[in-house]
């Protein structure tokens, strides 16, 4: 049976390095075209070609004086096809071959079973303000090394781009699954020489949002989704294989070891996930970039190294040979059809074991259960492939908070007043940073996770101590949720109240003057802080 590997295909520009750069006006792109092309042979080819236009020195010192094309060597051939640059003055300089040059990828640097991964480093030369940069270049698969044709791209850079194409090209009875979103594009189709041809041509898309808590399904962004796997079931089950799960004498020796203080089942999870998760060095290659080819657990454990799909591997084995039930859970962004997709829109895998999810990134349970409808789950075992969809009700997070606290002479007053900070102020929402919001908001704003607050706090005084700050109560609701802030005093009690409900975790242009509203009146110092006067 022979091997089905993904194509790779990374191609980055530097990011912003510093914090105030408007990308968009510092270059732009004239033309950006991408080719997909699945052979009857089963070999498949992407092909870039870019012109890109420099409008700044910062656009050829900080972001765009290299592209990077990182490929496996092993399965893949890469072919310039065309370097060059073309001055304002129209003086054409052809890139030296001296400005080519591989490289090992920074996520395999610490991982030398992948350090047979090329990064190809193209230096632009002649570089100057009004400079057009052309790179043209073909990547390769050979025949039969790839399973399907699986495409999933945002089709928005970092500066603005006047004329878009993408194509994907598949033979004649090959049924091609696509989906568009984030905007509105049709496509055109044809067919000749026992080919058929997709293509969409976009103009004027405007440069990447720099905004902050950006959705992260990348709504509204501009995004195609495409393959030419025949169904999920298919998918998950090419999924199933590279996640099998051997027993050996060896592995059920290392499981006894970790486990043998744990009593119950759960603890023994636990212990297992703590040592693959503390124990296993993390390599950062996901499971794209390694062809959905793992290393054994055993080689996993010699090498004290692995990387995500390898430590789940891992993970999942030693629960096996331990005979402790788990399922793997398989995240999709909720903004695609996850029926109509391959494998490439995975977000992320994790497992169940009883009741708990692990991540294998964290000892931490993971926060995707937060999300709801906002994204898509399936669950797969090691024994059935058979993708079942996982309901997740999103709740808000709930906290509850009560502190009391007596006010004593030995408090730090100075000069007879005391500023009296609430213990716990600043946790919960305080603590997502957003005590600075712009006054006009473009694009959804997505919070960290739905919430549910109300602290209360109750502060007895001392006799000879008086509240300066105002009692008084504030209180807003609106689309988006509410808030109250209420400071009262009875005798030499005094009581605050500060009560939050975010439950709508995206809030669209139009109610984010309501939410910014909002989170104004909680940032504040209102009802955090206290001054306290002491009579002398």
């Amino acid at each position: 049976m022979k091997k089905n590997i993904y194509i790779i295909l990374f191609v980055t520009a530097f990011t912003l390095s510093f914090t105030g750069v408007r990308a968009g006006e510092e270059a732009v792109f004239n033309k950006l075209e991408k080719y997909y092309t699945l052979h009857a042979d089963g070999s498949q080819e992407t092909r870039v070609r870019k012109e890109l236009k420099l409008l700044s020195p910062m656009s050829f010192n900080k972001l765009y004086g290299e592209t990077f094309i990182v490929y496996d060597p092993s399965f893949q051939s890469l072919k310039i096809n065309e370097s060059y640059t073309i001055q304002a003055d129209g003086t054409i300089i052809k890139t030296p071959e001296n400005a080519f040059n591989e490289v090992l990828p920074s996520d395999a640097a610490n991982a030398p079973a992948y350090n047979h991964l090329k990064e190809m480093v193209v230096t632009h030369t002649g570089v100057e303000i009004g400079t057009t940069i052309i790179l043209d270049y073909t990547l390769t698969s050979k025949a039969n090394s790839v399973a399907w044709l699986d495409v999933d791209e945002l089709l928005q850079e970092v500066t603005p781009v006047k004329e878009y194409t993408a194509t994907i090209r598949v033979p004649e009875g090959v049924k091609l699954k696509v989906q568009f979103s984030g905007a509105k594009a049709k496509y055109t189709c044809r067919s000749e020489e026992g080919t058929v041809t997709y293509q969409w041509k976009l103009k004027q898309i405007a440069a990447a949002s720099h905004e902050p808590y950006l959705p992260e399904n990348d709504n509204n962004i501009p995004r195609l989704t495409a393959t030419t796997c025949p169904s999920l079931e298919d998918a998950f089950t090419f999924l199933s294989k590279s996640f099998s799960s051997p027993s050996s004498t060896a592995l059920k020796k290392l499981a006894l070891k970790v486990t043998e203080k744990a009593k119950t089942d759960e603890e023994k999870c636990n212990a297992l996930h703590r040592y693959v998760v503390s124990q296993i060095d993390y390599s950062p290659l996901s499971l794209l970039q390694t062809n959905y080819s793992l290393r054994t657990p055993e080689q996993v454990v010699q090498s004290a190294y692995g990387t995500q799909g390898e430590k789940i591997r891992l993970f999942a084995s030693l629960l096996s040979v331990m005979a402790l039930p788990y399922q793997y859970i398989t995240v999709y962004p909720g903004t695609l059809s996850s029926t109509e997709c391959g494998l490439k829109p995975i977000k992320a895998i994790y497992l169940q074991a009883g009741n708990r999810y692990y991540s294998l990134l964290s000892l931490s349970e993971p926060a995707f259960m937060r999300r709801g409808s906002l994204d898509t789950y399936f669950s797969f075992t090691a024994s059935s492939a058979t993708p079942t969809k996982i309901k997740v009700d999103r709740e808000a997070d709930s906290v509850v908070q009560t502190v009391n606290d007596t006010l004593t002479e030995k408090q730090d007053f100075k000069d007879g007043y005391l500023v009296y900070m609430l213990p716990g102020a600043n946790n919960g929402v305080a603590s997502w940073n957003m005590s600075r919001l712009n006054r006009i908001r473009k694009e959804i704003l997505e919070l960290p996770y739905p919430t549910k607050e109300k602290c209360t706090w109750t502060i007895i005084l001392a006799p000879g101590m008086t509240l300066e700050s105002a009692t008084n109560e504030t209180v807003i609701k609106s689309s988006v949720g509410s808030l109250r802030l209420s400071v009262t005093q009875k005798e030499n009690t005094v009581t605050v109240i500060r009560e939050i409900d975010l439950s709508k975790q995206q809030i669209t242009p139009e109610e984010y003057p309501s939410f910014r509203k909002i989170m104004i009146a909680w940032y504040s110092q209102k009802g955090k802080t206290l001054l306290i006067k002491k009579d002398k």
